[in-house]
C-alpha cells in the first residue's frame, strides 16, 4: 500500500480528522473513517493525536454521528467507500449484525473499551442559589424524563413541569433536559439504565419512551452547543458523557446520583449509577486495505493508551480488567499480522 509521506500531507491528514471531513478524503487519501459515538469520540481522539504527533502516523477520520446511525453507516458495506470502524456507545444488536450480513460485512470484531459515565450537567451558578439541585435519585429522573408515570393506578401522560410536584423536597425548579438524540448510544444507555427499572417492560404503554412535550429537547452530540443551551437556559439540565465535565470544570458542574458524585474512582467502582460500556467495531478485511486504520487500532488496544494508567484513562475512561483487555488485544493482533506486514 502507498503511503504518503511529507509534512503537507500529514498536516492535510490531521485537518481532515479535526474537521470530520471523512466523504473528501476517502476518496483523495488512503485514509480510514471511524464513525460513531460522541461519547467515546475523546478516547479516539487521544489516539489520533498520539499516532500523529508522537509516532508520525497516518491517522484515521473520525466522526461523530451518534451510535445508531454510526452502525448503520458501518454496515452499509465492506468496500472502502464505507467506515472502516465504529464507536458506539451500547453493544451491537442482533438486528444491526444481520444488516451488516446483508451487506456482506462478516469480519467485524469487537472491542469492548470499558466504561463511561452519564452527567446531569448544570451551570454552577445557578448550582449556588436556591435552585439548587443537589441529588437526584434514578426514579426521580424517571419521572422528570418519561413520556408516561404511573399515577392512580394506571400509567398516564407526564404532568409533570417542576421538580417539586416530583418531589416537595426538591426546589421549584422547572423541569428541562437538553440530550442526546434517538440515534445516540447514551440515550439507549439511559433507557436501560433508568426506564427500564419503573417499566417493568410495560410495551402497552409509552413507558420507556422520552417525554416529548418539550420538557425534552434532542440535541445534536454537540457539547459545545450543549454549553450554550446551559447558559441561556440556566435551570435546564444538560445530558453529557463523563470526560466532557473534566474538559469543563470550569462552566459545568454535576448532579449526584443518590448522593454519589461523578469521578473516575466512583465509575470505576459501579457506586455512581449513571454508567454504561463503550465499544469499538473494527471491519477485519478494512484492516488490509487500510494502514491508517490498522494502524489506529494496534494504538487503541495498546498498553500505552488502554491501561489503568494510559492515555485513555486519563481522559476518563474506565477500563476492564486485565484478563479482558489481553483477550481482546490478542484477538485483535492475531488478524493485524495477517494483513499488515
Amino acid at each position: 500500500m502507498k503511503v504518503i509521506k511529507g509534512k503537507f500531507w500529514r498536516w492535510i491528514l490531521f485537518l481532515s480528522f479535526l474537521l470530520g471531513a471523512g466523504n473528501v478524503c476517502v476518496a483523495l487519501l488512503p485514509q480510514g473513517r471511524i464513525v460513531g459515538s460522541s461519547s467515546v469520540f475523546p478516547f479516539s481522539a487521544v489516539v489520533v493525536q498520539n499516532l500523529f504527533y508522537i509516532h508520525s502516523k497516518q491517522v484515521p477520520v473520525v466522526e461523530k454521528t451518534g451510535s445508531g446511525a454510526g452502525i448503520k453507516l458501518f454496515c452499509g458495506g465492506a468496500s472502502l467507500q464505507h467506515p472502516g470502524g465504529v464507536n458506539s456507545s451500547r453493544p451491537m444488536s442482533d438486528k444491526e449484525a444481520l444488516l451488516c450480513k446483508s451487506h456482506g460485512v462478516g469480519d467485524i470484531l469487537e472491542v469492548k473499551l470499558g466504561y463511561g459515565g452519564i452527567i446531569l450537567a448544570v451551570i454552577p451558578k445557578i448550582e449556588a442559589s436556591p435552585q439548587v439541585i443537589a441529588s437526584l435519585t434514578l426514579h426521580e429522573i424517571f419521572l422528570a424524563l418519561s413520556k408516561e408515570v404511573y399515577l392512580e393506578g394506571r400509567w398516564v401522560p407526564n404532568p409533570y413541569t417542576h421538580w417539586s410536584q416530583i418531589n416537595p423536597e426538591l426546589p421549584n425548579r422547572e423541569i428541562l433536559f437538553f440530550g442526546p438524540p434517538s440515534t445516540s448510544g447514551m440515550r439507549d444507555a439511559l433507557k436501560e439504565i433508568i426506564f427500564e427499572p419503573d417499566c417493568g417492560g410495560k410495551k402497552e404503554t409509552l413507558c420507556g419512551q422520552f417525554r416529548e412535550d418539550g420538557r425534552y429537547i434532542e440535541m445534536a452530540e454537540n457539547t459545545k452547543l450543549i454549553i450554550q443551551k446551559l447558559h441561556t437556559n440556566p435551570q435546564a439540565i444538560g445530558i453529557l458523557g463523563y470526560p466532557f465535565l473534566e474538559e469543563n470544570k470550569d462552566v459545568l458542574a454535576a448532579i449526584k446520583i443518590d448522593g454519589i458524585r461523578p469521578s473516575l474512582a466512583t465509575i470505576r467502582s459501579t457506586k455512581y449509577r449513571l454508567a454504561r460500556p463503550l465499544y469499538f467495531y473494527v471491519k477485519g478485511s478494512m484492516l488490509e486495505k487500510n494502514q491508517s486504520l490498522a494502524d489506529y487500532t494496534e494504538s487503541l488496544v495498546s498498553e500505552e493508551m488502554w491501561h489503568e494508567d494510559g492515555l485513555m484513562s486519563e481522559k476518563g475512561l474506565i477500563v476492564p480488567s486485565l484478563e479482558r483487555r489481553r483477550g481482546f488485544r490478542d484477538k485483535i493482533m492475531a488478524t493485524i499480522p495477517k494483513f499488515i506486514s
